[in-house]
């Protein structure tokens, strides 16, 4: 898309979204976040593109915390003390209008050094995707129950459906980087234990041999400089 193309585009979702209130369907102001998100990042304006996706974020009422509720102190706590596996048997919750967000963030504070809320974003953008697919194996066999990331990659591997949705959600990407964060934050066996994963599940494509690297020689990416 030229220049003058993106600064239209730009122009016209940003009075789409200053009309929001008068939607038919509200989730419509989703979108158009989603395509200005998309749009910023594209010509580099990063706090622009930060800010739209935080505006997602923020109307998902799982993920913020209010006096009375504090479900992501909760998650964030039995991940740190007990690992992926225990929190995707303990939450599951629907896929809903904020995964892709939390999923963008999560890799955009990553790559800017922002390692607590990226995994805090990832964390949020797994149990959703994670959820969904625990869910179609449910509908399809009663007696379905998550054991573990290794058995539902195992469940992956033989449904295309599954696959396709697992790719398309870059499923494989969040959980190399919610390990990546979580072992610059300090907890090296928990990363560890999800790169042990991907390295032995060739659906994850590029992420397995970059999960197999970092068992070898576990380290942080170089940040990206994202200065306006």
């Amino acid at each position: 898309m030229e220049e003058g193309e993106v600064y239209l585009a730009l122009l016209q979702y940003e009075k789409a979204y200053k009309l929001r209130n008068a939607f038919y369907i509200p989730e419509m102001q989703y979108a158009i976040l989603y395509k200005l998100a998309h749009l910023y990042e594209s010509q580099g304006f990063y706090k622009q593109m930060e800010d739209d996706l935080t505006s997602i974020v923020n109307d998902d009422k799982k993920f913020n915390e209010t006096a009375n509720s504090h479900l992501r102190t909760q998650i964030e706590k039995n991940f740190f003390d007990k690992g992926i596996d225990r929190v995707l048997v303990l939450y599951r919750y629907s896929d809903t209008f904020s995964s892709s967000a939390h999923s963008q963030l999560g890799i955009f504070y990553y790559r800017t050094g922002r390692y607590a809320q990226s995994a805090s974003q990832l964390l949020f953008s797994t149990i959703y995707r994670m959820s969904a697919m625990e869910q179609f194996l449910g509908e399809r066999d009663v007696d379905y129950q998550y054991t573990s990331l290794d058995a539902i990659m195992a469940e992956i591997q033989k449904n295309p459906d599954l696959l396709r949705y697992a790719n398309d959600a870059q499923l494989f990407r969040d959980l190399y980087y919610l390990a990546g964060s979580t072992f610059a934050l300090g907890y090296p066996e928990r990363a560890a234990s999800i790169w042990k994963t991907l390295s032995t599940a060739e659906i994850a494509g590029s992420y397995r041999q970059l999960a197999l690297k970092q068992l070898k020689t576990p380290s942080t990416e170089p940040l990206l400089n994202a200065s306006p």
